[in-house]
């Protein structure tokens, strides 16, 4: 390791990483009470590998896109123009 390298990585030591706003601190939420206010639609399940897939492929705001535009069956559009068939299922109505 170069000698600059390594004196960066001394002076960071023990250095403060994160630091909040004042009062923000006080305030910060969960991620389960974040999850829980946040309000949606399940569209469809999506086979893990299909998922990681398009992940993969940068893809997921255009997943997205095609659950909102189309539904589960843009969704399995969206999958097939990417060589993913089948994968999806929709949840039972209520």
């Amino acid at each position: 390791m170069p000698i600059a390298a390594t004196a960066r990585r001394r002076r960071a030591e023990g250095a403060r990483q994160l630091t909040f706003s004042k009062g923000l601190r006080d305030h910060s939420r969960s991620d389960e009470e974040i999850a829980a206010d946040a309000s949606g639609e399940l569209v469809c399940h999506v086979e893990a590998g299909h998922f990681r897939r398009i992940m993969y492929l940068g893809q997921g705001a255009q997943l997205l896109d095609a659950a909102e535009d189309a539904g589960a069956a843009g969704v399995a559009a969206f999958l097939a123009s990417h060589g993913l068939k089948g994968g999806v299922t929709c949840p039972a109505p209520d």
